[in-house]
């Protein structure tokens, strides 16, 4: 009712009406001409009354067309109902003419008679305007069908999103505990306190994203370098960390903990097995699309590499970007060779949207 029910309407459905009468007179003017009965004064008059009122008549209509609906079982009902309404309303429009008549002396005959030749088209008005009506209604039910179908997408494709991403932090928080627990096995009890701390700082940045999707580059880097600190107190000196980030990219929004895992990849695939190596974190813009890289060159005796699929940090990342991107638009790639491996991971560059990062993790 509050849709249809509104002055707007009201005046809308006069208008149309009268559009219909302009019409008329245009098609009795081509084809009969000025003396065409239709184009009197009287019936002039007469018929701009007549559309005013069905364009007052109307706007219940189409309220009449929304609470009736066609439904399996309730068909027949409907008809019934709008077939009573449609003959009330003619006999009802009768009389507004009769009454209109005492002072425009329009109409002289009975109530019977008027309303006998006017009946039908008048239950035919009725019905092209409830038929509009349906038509504004099912077509408002369907967008609202595709508004509540695609924001049920989203909150599936956001709650699969969540989902693994709690896959991957505990996965995350698993591999930094084992790095301390053997700090502490070795008892390097002052290097096993300052990876604690670390990776207290780690977790503060961590719960700090409140579950954002999308991070500045800068605030990633922040994770992957606080992470590769509590690695590089297990390795001492046989980690070396070196950043080739292109100008210009640090503010641009990339997925939350994607770098952790490729550096965990890194470091699983290179200095583990040699003993010794080097991580390179890189970021470069290529036209609309950002690239990150996750190198590791061995410093040590490298053995054969041999790779038996992602293992659970890439895969989850892998199906994170397609949530996030689609499966077309994004690119994870591993490569695997003597001496040196790299993750190579191209999402689409996006604006700078996501919250600035600011220097208050340890506060």
């Amino acid at each position: 009712m509050r849709r249809f029910l509104t002055p707007k309407v009201f005046a809308l459905c006069i208008a149309a009406w009268m559009s219909v009468a302009l019409f008329i007179w245009a098609r009795d003017l081509v084809l009969v001409g000025a003396e065409a009965r239709g184009l009197g004064r009287i019936e002039i008059l007469t018929t701009i009354q007549s559309m005013v009122l069905w364009g007052l008549f109307s706007p219940f209509i189409l309220v009449a067309a929304q609470w009736l609906e066609f439904e399996r079982g309730r068909k027949l009902r409907a008809l019934a109902i709008h077939a009573v309404l449609a003959i009330a309303l003619s006999a009802f429009d009768v009389l507004c003419d009769m009454f209109i008549s005492l002072f425009t002396h329009f109409e002289d005959s009975p109530f019977k008679k008027m309303f006998y030749s006017e009946v039908f088209i008048n239950t035919f008005s009725y019905a092209a305007v409830a038929g509009i009506g349906y038509a504004l209604v099912y077509q408002w039910r369907l967008n609202a069908s595709r508004e509540s179908s695609l924001l049920l997408q989203q909150e599936l494709a956001q709650a699969r999103l969540d989902s693994l991403a709690r896959t991957l932090q505990p996965h995350f928080l698993f591999n930094a505990l084992n790095s301390v627990a053997a700090l502490v096995r070795l008892e390097e009890n002052k290097r096993a306190l300052t990876a604690v701390v670390s990776l207290s700082d780690l977790l503060r940045i961590v719960l700090k994203t409140r579950g954002e999707a999308r991070v500045p580059l800068s605030e990633e880097l922040d994770v992957a370098g606080r992470y590769l600190a509590v690695e590089q107190l297990r390795f001492e000196d046989r980690l070396l960390v070196q950043l080739d980030i292109e100008p210009g990219t640090e503010a641009l929004p990339v997925p939350a903990l994607v770098l952790q895992p490729l550096i965990e990849n890194a470091i699983r695939h290179g200095v583990e097995q040699s003993g010794r190596g080097r991580v390179i974190l890189g970021a470069r813009i290529e036209a609309e699309w950002l690239k990150l890289c996750v190198k590791v060159e061995c410093l040590g005796e490298c053995p054969d590499s041999r790779v038996n699929g992602l293992g659970i940090g890439l895969d989850v990342t892998r199906r994170r970007l397609a949530y996030m991107y689609g499966d077309d638009r994004f690119a994870l790639d591993l490569f695997v060779g003597p001496g040196n491996s790299a993750v190579s991971l191209k999402i689409p560059r996006e604006e700078a949207s996501v919250r600035a990062v600011h220097d208050n993790h340890r506060r």
